[in-house]
């Protein structure tokens, strides 16, 4: 298990090291990231502990400093799900398993809505939501789309999706627990209502992908290995 630090929260990644050449017991780890994980709850808890920070720095730290944090983030999540809106459908049209298809298809529909609360919020706070590029997100879409260009074993290209995806909704629960926790602070109570549903959503899906790691993918490898052995 690999860890690293990220805007202060401690992000670990067990499954870093999945390769698509059928190294399918690593994904085991994945099972371990739900909701009810130090993981998870690490990543859920990130914006609360960066506002923690926040709030012990008040007294060097402006209220417009904040502010503006605030709504970089927003826009920031604003890039990053309109990135994801392309290429949701691509992911969808790469996987092999129906139930990994159907969660992909079913994100694009919730991504919709997230990019809808992030306008409602920025139309509450009379900002334009343009005008920053989330290369975080650009990134982890580069990467699920070489995964996408791979040749091999249908199962073995699910796995590699599968952990792509993981990975971006990860990046997901931490930035939206940051900007939330920064509304909190700024006691904007609308926006937090609404931030904190996407967050909801982003965790649910993660859930989801948890369960197609284990339930799908990991039979298909251990089917694939006994006719190997064969």
């Amino acid at each position: 298990m690999r860890c690293k630090t990220f805007l202060g929260v401690s992000l670990c990644e067990s499954y870093d090291s999945v390769r698509l050449s059928g190294r399918f017991s690593e994904l085991r780890d994945l099972r371990e990231v739900d909701l009810r994980s130090p993981q998870t709850r690490c990543y859920k808890k990130g914006g609360r502990k960066i506002a923690g920070k926040v709030a012990k720095r008040k007294g060097n730290m402006k209220l417009k400093t904040l502010e503006q944090l605030y709504i970089s983030g927003l826009r920031d999540l604003y890039s990053a799900e309109n990135q994801l809106l392309k290429a949701l459908p691509n992911m969808a049209k790469g996987a092999s398993s129906p139930e990994l298809k159907e969660a992909f298809e079913k994100h694009l529909e919730q991504t919709k809505g997230h990019v809808e609360r992030l306008e409602e919020i920025f139309e509450q706070l009379g900002e334009s939501p343009k005008g920053k590029t989330c290369r975080a997100m650009k990134r982890l879409i580069e990467e699920g789309s070489e995964i996408l260009k791979e040749d091999g074993e249908d199962s073995d290209l699910d796995a590699g999706i599968i952990v792509a995806a993981q990975k971006i909704e990860h990046y997901e629960i931490v930035s939206y627990g940051s900007v939330r926790a920064f509304a909190n602070l700024l006691n904007q109570e609308e926006p937090a209502r609404l931030l904190q549903a996407t967050l909801d959503e982003e965790s649910e899906t993660n859930e989801i992908l948890n369960g197609l790691a284990e339930s799908i993918v990991n039979p298909e490898a251990v089917s694939e290995t006994e006719l190997a052995a064969c």
